[in-house]
């Protein structure tokens, strides 16, 4: 549930699609990637 004055991010499509290629083909974990994808 959204709290009033939340922030919210929003991906492109390429990044999100790179995210779960890492995850499905590469089997990292969900905070590897978004470690990963937040120094791109």
């Amino acid at each position: 549930m959204a709290i009033k004055g939340q922030k919210f991010r929003f991906f492109s499509k390429e990044l999100k699609k790179e995210a779960i290629r890492l995850h499905v083909m590469e089997g990292w974990t969900y905070q590897r990637i978004s470690e990963h994808l937040q120094t791109l």
